[in-house]
């Protein structure tokens, strides 16, 4: 039996910060080991997930400089390879590069790929002719104690990745003073017979160890919010009290329960902790927020159409649309692909129509994927890769790759945050964002349309979806938090109270409420 994993039940929790909503109700329940031999390694920067991999250990103090390799492991599943690089250092910093060699060879190897602390993206280059060319595939990065690496095996086409060599150069490039610090021998790429985690299960893998998911009481000190009414039973604190937050316009959080804010006119992302504690995690200014299956972070700033790559106190612009004044909509796929619903408000741009655009993982020009609606209202993804959009024309499935539309339904007038897909094609969307009035419906694969609930006073802005297949849906007018259960039933987590525009919502690995 594998260590028992928690699920939560999606309920209210208290936190509330201008737009805040939090969740605490835990079950553990077990796991059996009915499932295929998974790959079972998180891109963190930890090798700690390695133990049962071979080292190939390079020769000890052999390094021209402060940083020697200590050890190196590469394998290969059904769809990746994987590298892990460990070093003796106080830390690599930005002065040095680790060059990664794919199938070494005299002169250059077939591939390589260049890492520098604090990369998430790595470029693969394949040489031929004693020349480099980028492939418009990607690897992934992750830099901590340890260098993480993954590549997909897709990236090297009919070639197999066999052996791995790896060295550290540090000094300026390229010139006299770029110097190889330390380097391995080559090591051969063990072929494992494991598979790559679905998107869900590597969830639950990254979840194990998040604060959310430790079937442990909430802390006790946290000061209660004696003036939000919740049903009886629950309790409303805060978990991150009223503070310097200046205009947060969105909230995402990652697969470990790490919670990102954006805090729009303080022109910062900030990170809040297990424990609720606030810091700065990066000084940007972006109006939406969005993460791909890695945890990677994404930043669309509008007016200015400024997308960025984001880590920690770094933002790197990876794209960039045309200005706009309007609320245009961010969708994150999980490979890294980016899609932007960009909307011209009346009288912005004459004669402009809304446009999807879509950026393909690691940045670049966005491509038109799709061009003539009035308005894009809302987008998602599924974890497939599957595109939706909402504009006043209706539910569109969108293909990803030509921008073909495929009416669901129509006249879905849905709010700004106000779509979710699901892997079974089942859609919910919500309406009536500063109306007096709304509801949130469900869309069957065919089409079929229900409305689950109405709501008078205010309708819904933003909602999510709960692993029980519960909407929780917040009214941007009036600051309510409406859950609904999937016969109907409406459970008020928080009344009406004055909240200043909470739009936008996300649930927690364990089924927290984020607001």
């Amino acid at each position: 039996m594998k260590e028992p994993r928690c699920l939560g039940a999606a309920v209210l929790f208290g936190m509330l910060i201008i737009g805040f909503g939090f969740a605490w109700i835990f079950m553990c329940v077990g796991e059996t080991d009915e499932t295929p031999a998974y790959t079972e390694i998180v891109l963190d920067g930890d090798p700690s997930d390695w133990t049962d991999y071979d080292v190939l250990t390079d020769s000890p103090f052999d390094a021209r400089g402060d940083v020697e390799i200590t050890g190196l492991r590469v394998f290969a599943n059904d769809s990746y390879l994987y590298v892990l690089v460990e070093i003796d250092a106080s830390g690599i910093g930005d002065y040095a590069q680790l060059d990664v060699d794919i199938n070494p060879r005299p002169g250059l190897p077939e591939f390589m790929a260049n890492a520098r602390q604090g990369q998430s993206i790595l470029n693969i280059g394949r040489f031929e002719n004693g020349e480099r060319f980028e492939i418009n595939i990607a690897g992934e990065l992750a830099t901590g104690t340890a260098f993480e690496m993954r590549f997909p095996l897709q990236a090297f086409g009919s070639t197999v990745p066999e052996r791995v060599a790896v060295r550290v150069m540090g000094g300026t490039c390229c010139g006299p003073e770029w110097v190889m610090i330390d380097a391995t021998s080559p090591a051969r790429v063990a072929v494992l017979d494991e598979v790559e985690m679905p998107f869900f299960a590597q969830a639950d893998l990254r979840a194990r160890d998040s604060a959310f998911c430790r079937c442990q009481e909430p802390p006790t000190e946290l000061e209660e919010a004696s003036h939000i009414n919740v049903p009886d039973g629950y309790r409303a604190e805060y978990f991150v009290a009223p503070s310097g937050l200046n205009c947060p316009s969105d909230v995402a959080v990652t697969s470990t329960g790490t919670i990102y804010v954006t805090s729009r006119r303080n022109g910062q992302i900030l990170e809040i902790s297990d424990d609720g504690n606030t810091t700065v995690y990066c000084e940007a200014s972006v109006y939406s927020i969005d993460l791909d299956a890695r945890d990677q972070l994404y930043g669309y700033d509008m007016p200015s159409g400024q997308i960025f790559s984001i880590t920690k106190n770094r933002h790197r612009l990876i794209a960039r649309v045309p200005e706009t004044a309007c609320e245009s909509t961010l969708a994150v796929a999980p490979d890294g692909t980016l899609y932007i619903g960009h909307n011209f408000c009346s009288g912005d741009v004459q004669g402009v129509e809304a446009t999807i655009y879509r950026i393909k993982p690691g940045g670049g020009d966005p491509e038109v994927l799709l061009r003539g609606w009035e308005f894009v209202n809302a987008l998602d993804v599924d974890s497939h890769g599957n595109l939706y959009a909402a504009s006043k024309n209706g539910l569109f499935s969108i293909n990803p790759r030509n921008g073909e539309a495929r009416q669901i339904c129509g006249n879905t007038h849905a709010s700004f945050h106000g779509l979710v897909a699901t892997d079974g094609g089942t859609l919910y969307f919500s309406t009536g964002d500063f109306a007096e009035s709304g509801g949130i419906f469900r869309v069957s694969p065919e089409g079929g349309l229900t409305e689950l609930a109405a709501f008078t006073g205010n309708g819904i802005e933003g909602i999510a979806l709960t692993a029980d297949g519960e909407v929780v849906g917040v009214q941007r007018a009036i600051g309510g938090l409406q859950r609904v259960l999937p016969d109907g039933t409406i459970e008020v987590l928080v009344e009406a109270n004055g909240l200043t525009s909470p739009q936008s919502l996300t649930i927690s690995p364990c089924g927290d409420v984020l607001v």
